[in-house]
């Protein structure tokens, strides 16, 4: 057997399968459905590494502040980074299990497409988030300020998130 016979042969068995799961009834929108959860599951996995990354420039903040004698700050930064530990492990649990639950709920797809949304949204808080600042060095309390509006920005939109959710059951 050469290898272009194996794809053939295998091409020609997924088309058929293809084929007859058109058949069943429900299955296209169950599939359209599926698709949309794992591109949910893909943004909030994409989200929650953001916010990693924005904890991980928090104690990179805490270091520069230790440098120059800014003790001070310390607790409201240590505070910032759990609640960032917290809303990347609420995004990563997000709906977990839930597959099934939308997929005999009657979950409507304009209802999934507007999660999604909504985490695109809260992608690009989160990008603002971890932009650098647009001008020069910022003093340490104008740090934690921006650091602390941006922190409440995204708990902000994952509870809208987590709101979203229960409207769909």
């Amino acid at each position: 057997m050469t290898p272009d016979w194996d794809e053939d042969v295998s091409q020609a068995v997924r088309d058929k399968f293809e084929w007859l799961a058109a058949k069943i009834p429900g299955l296209a929108e169950y599939r359209g459905r599926q698709g949309l959860r794992d591109q949910d599951r893909l943004i909030r996995e994409a989200a929650a590494d953001r916010i990693v990354e924005l904890r991980r420039h928090i104690d990179g903040v805490k270091a520069d502040l230790l440098n120059f004698g800014g003790l001070s700050w310390l607790d409201d930064l240590d505070a910032l980074g759990g609640k960032l530990d917290a809303l990347a492990g609420s995004l990563r649990a997000a709906t977990a299990g839930m597959g099934g639950h939308v997929a005999t709920s009657g979950v409507t797809r304009e209802k999934l497409e507007a999660i999604i949304a909504h985490d695109r949204e809260l992608l690009e808080q989160i990008e603002k988030a971890t932009a650098p600042p647009d001008s020069g060095e910022q003093d340490a309390a104008a740090r934690v300020a921006a650091l602390r509006d941006n922190v409440a920005v995204l708990d902000r939109l994952v509870a809208a998130r987590k709101r979203l959710w229960t409207t769909l059951t």
